[in-house]
């Protein structure tokens, strides 16, 4: 039996084409099925690591706050001991088991639930304080939806982001309020970047560039006069032996005008320049391989944006989406990449300052804002880096946005999914459940989801 051609409205899902191997050749298919289940067993895996890596990142930066503290005298060693002891927990596979079998039925019907109807899970968002949000979205994005690599459970997922978008930016009264705050979108935006198909994206996309760049430790590129002539005085008097004959302490504008420093400055814009021009070069050459739900929550933020300020400019437009994959997404591997596991050797002081000029540019190119200002009047000369690369960026964002809809790119039909009720499974631990039926009870007298959506 041959395959038939498919038309341009009509893709074979994966499932059918397994079947239709099957049929012509059931040694083949059976080949097949063992392959396929294997990547899903891998797929499992890798989605119960990236949720446990989410919970040890989460309890080093609590760690680390505590050792800031014992450092200042302010909370003793055991306490810090006994937040360590969370930690290394994790590190342990273990499995507990609800033993009363009524009360996990109970369990495994709320949860399903939960995961199957998003507008419950994006009503709770809206509703919890923020110190609650980070593990209520931690139980969302690694458990209720752990598996990162399921069609099915992404478009779950994003269904969940919709619901939120539309009445985060319903309620929105300015464009210059939209997505601003630390709020529960936000905060989804940034945990949902951190699941497996964006991570992979990043250490595809970022590794040989910044690599190059950290390459050289000692490559210096600071280009405050204050500091650059502060460095300069201790160079020459290290090289020298002698006392630097430059005035010792000079205003910004002095500094700025010291023809030495003038002309060590004006070297690094050039460097900060072409560094910034590689960077979104090789990010615009990445087009293609940005996951598709990070390019769908680009589309929903443009249409949801256009829909609500129908006179906003195409550049106000723009910096929303900008906000989210630049700023909520590669910024923070820019400034952090061993934490991203990018890079795998400790940042120099210098390495780290580099860095954090260049996620400044960034910063301000998501934004379609220029650089400079009272505070940091010295970064103004990058403003013509800017504009070049301003065009054909703002064209790139759009361009993200430009994806097919859920259904038609995941191949699912609403009423299959429905359908769909055996082999499902959530990996769920007590403390998670618990957690997260306290915050259900908490909010019982809320408005229903009817009311909210």
């Amino acid at each position: 039996m041959a395959v038939p051609a498919p038309d341009k409205q009509y893709r074979y899902s994966i499932s059918t084409l397994f079947k239709i191997v099957h049929e012509q050749d059931a040694e083949k298919g059976d080949i097949l099925q063992s392959k396929k289940n294997e990547l899903a067993e891998i797929k499992k895996e890798i989605a119960l690591c990236s949720k446990r890596n989410f919970n040890i990142e989460k309890d080093v930066s609590i760690l680390d706050q505590k050792i800031a503290l014992l450092i200042k005298n302010r909370i003793t060693l055991e306490e810090v001991m006994a937040s360590s002891g969370d930690v290394s927990s994790l590190l342990l596979h273990r499995t507990t088991v609800i033993k009363d079998k009524k009360e996990r039925e109970h369990y495994g019907q709320l949860f399903y639930l939960l995961q199957r109807e998003a507008v419950y899970i994006a009503t709770l968002a809206r509703l919890v304080n923020l110190k609650d949000i980070d593990n209520l979205l931690q139980t969302v994005m690694f458990t209720l939806y752990g598996n990162q690599y399921d069609d099915e459970e992404e478009h779950l997922l994003l269904s969940l982001f919709q619901k939120v978008l539309q009445e985060d930016i319903q309620e929105a009264t300015s464009l210059g309020t939209l997505m601003r705050a630390n709020t529960a979108l936000t905060r989804m935006m940034t945990t949902y970047t951190r699941r497996g198909p964006g991570q992979s994206y990043l250490k595809t996309t970022l590794t040989s560039i910044l690599n190059e760049l950290l390459a050289d430790d000692k490559l210096v590129l600071e280009i405050n006069p204050v500091k650059v002539y502060e460095a300069y005085i201790i160079d020459y008097e290290t090289r020298t032996g002698q006392t630097c004959p430059l005035p010792k302490k000079p205003s910004p504008e002095e500094a700025a005008a010291t023809p030495e420093i003038k002309k060590i400055v004006e070297s690094r814009i050039l460097q900060l320049d072409q560094i910034a021009k590689k960077f979104i070069n090789e990010l615009i050459k990445s087009l293609s391989t940005v996951p598709y739900g990070i390019r769908w929550i680009c589309k929903q933020i443009r249409e949801l944006v256009k829909a609500k300020f129908p006179t906003g400019t195409r550049e106000q437009v723009v910096s929303f989406i900008g906000g989210f994959y630049l700023l909520r997404f590669v910024n923070p591997a820019v400034v952090t990449p061993q934490a991203f596991m990018i890079v795998d050797t400790k940042l120099s002081a210098n390495s780290r300052r580099n860095l954090t000029l260049l996620a400044k540019i960034l910063q301000n190119l998501a934004n379609n804002t220029q650089l400079g200002g009272l505070k940091e009047g010295y970064m103004a000369p990058l403003n013509s880096c800017l504009d070049s690369l301003r065009p054909k960026f703002n064209e790139f964002l759009e361009e993200l946005t430009k994806v097919e809809d859920l259904d038609e790119h995941l191949h699912l039909d609403k009423y299959l999914r429905l359908g769909k009720t055996q082999d499902v499974s959530i990996h769920i631990a007590l403390n998670e459940m618990y957690s997260l039926h306290a915050l259900l009870v908490e909010h019982l007298d809320a408005p229903s989801p009817c009311e909210c959506f």
